[in-house]
């Protein structure tokens, strides 16, 4: 299925150039090398520009392929913004002096591809030759910008929010979408709507009443409800029967996560699936088995058997030994995969998954496939509001026990939203901090790590 290494050095040496812009602010001369001889190597133009203005310029008039910069860089957000108005799938890859699960998360909230640690010339030569290969496959098929949809987005949450601000992630894919601060006018709206497809965020007071009457409107073609983690289970069990319209998000899941549970809503009514998947965002090192080098990824979503990793270094063979964290522990483990499939840089814009792989779990020693599999049961026990110590079994289906009458949600009882302080990062609730940025998907639409 994919070609040897000689036979795809062959082919990028046959391949047209690719379009790459390089932002030189906070690169060390050093790493600005190890870019130009990468570029060089896989046949891609690396265009320098000192200033972001100067970029976005660029990018503007003549597109690009990839884009790479500093993850540091004071306006990082708005270039990655940028790329998604000007460049629609164009990748976008960051660097950094050291990669830790919140600054992977911010960066993949903005809107980028991969980040990297900055002076691993072994690390972005693989993602440039994954990125070439990739690219080279499509013949061109990928349209940049990306074409806009009919369907339309109303994002229902306080200005300052989390979920406000996955409307800007929202637009830079190309969809069009409205932020309403108040329930009244996200009622109007919705009135005179056609294919809107609601994000809410649960906080708000009166929220639940809101979904409810949603759900009974023609005019309203999806749901993504987005609530506190300790919330979510709660929140699964009251939809569980509107779960082909509604799905249920943690509402500091990245921002990226409100467009791709909206991709998972539209392909379930056509490819409904059993396995439960939770969104669980930490670290992960992975090599291709026999290996002696690792490449860093961070994890899109678990299930007993399987991991999703978000990553641009693409694995070229089916086998892969892994390296991570389990959910709810501080220790590693160490398995072993297949790779089930792979999401390249040219996947269509209605992608549920991010750029990355799914890996089944298939081998590993005994504690390590026991830690793994009670970190998962401990992750969805959490999610579905069960006592810890009271796990149930690893289940194949989505028929969770309901409770005769679930207790009434009172937003008022929750935190406050906060603000992003400016300049300052945004809050992804991590393994790598103080526990996983998760969510459960009611549908089950399509599982991104196999059972």
């Amino acid at each position: 299925m994919f070609r040897s290494n000689a036979k795809a050095a062959e082919s990028i040496q046959d391949a047209p150039l690719l379009r790459a812009l390089v932002l030189t602010e906070e690169l060390p001369t050093a790493q600005i090398g190890v870019i130009e001889g990468a570029a060089a190597a896989c046949r891609i133009d690396a265009r320098l520009f000192q200033k972001p203005i100067d970029l976005m310029r660029a990018l503007a008039a003549h597109g690009a392929d990839l884009v790479l910069l500093s993850a540091e860089v004071a306006r990082a957000s708005e270039v990655c913004a940028a790329v998604r108005r000007f460049a629609g799938q164009a990748v976008v890859i960051g660097l950094t002096q050291r990669v830790d699960g919140l600054s992977f998360g911010e960066f993949t909230g903005w809107g980028g591809d991969d980040l990297i640690q900055g002076d691993s010339q072994r690390g972005l030569g693989a993602r440039l030759r994954s990125i070439r290969t990739d690219l080279s496959r499509s013949q061109g098929e990928r349209k940049s910008p990306r074409e806009r949809e009919d369907g339309r987005f109303l994002v229902v949450a306080p200005p300052a929010s989390e979920v406000a601000a996955s409307a800007a992630v929202i637009e830079q894919t190309g969809h069009h979408a409205v932020v309403v601060a108040t329930l009244e006018e996200a009622v109007t709206r919705l009135g005179v709507g056609r294919n809107v497809r609601v994000v809410i965020d649960a906080r708000m007071t009166g929220a639940l009443g809101f979904v409810d009457h949603a759900l009974a409107q023609s005019a309203c073609s999806g749901i993504v409800l987005a609530c506190p983690p300790q919330q979510v289970g709660q929140m699964i069990k009251r939809y569980e029967g509107s779960s082909d319209r509604l799905i249920v998000l943690d509402c500091f899941s990245p921002a990226d996560a409100v467009l791709l549970a909206d991709n998972q809503l539209r392909i379930s009514r056509s490819n409904r699936r059993t396995t439960e998947r939770l969104l669980y965002s930490t670290l992960v090192s992975f090599r291709e088995a026999g290996n002696d080098a690792d490449h860093v990824g961070y994890t899109y979503d678990v299930s007993g058997g399987g991991i999703y990793i978000r990553t641009t270094a693409m694995p070229v063979g089916d086998r892969v030994w892994l390296e991570i964290v389990p959910p709810g522990s501080i220790k590693r483990v160490r398995l072993e995969g297949r790779v089930a499939w792979r999401t390249p840089v040219t996947r269509s814009g209605r992608s549920p998954l991010p750029v990355g792989f799914g890996v089944q779990i298939t081998d590993g020693s005994k504690a390590s496939m026991a830690a793994w599999l009670d970190g998962y049961q401990s992750l969805r026990a959490r999610i579905d509001g069960e006592p810890e110590g009271q796990q149930k079994p690893a289940r194949s289906s989505l028929s969770p026990a309901l409770d005769a009458a679930a207790p009434e949600f009172d937003p008022r009882e929750l935190p406050t939203v906060r603000s992003r302080p400016k300049g300052g990062p945004r809050e992804v609730w991590s393994s790598m901090s103080s526990g996983p940025s998760a969510a459960y998907s009611a549908n089950g639409a399509r599982s991104a790590a196999p059972s």
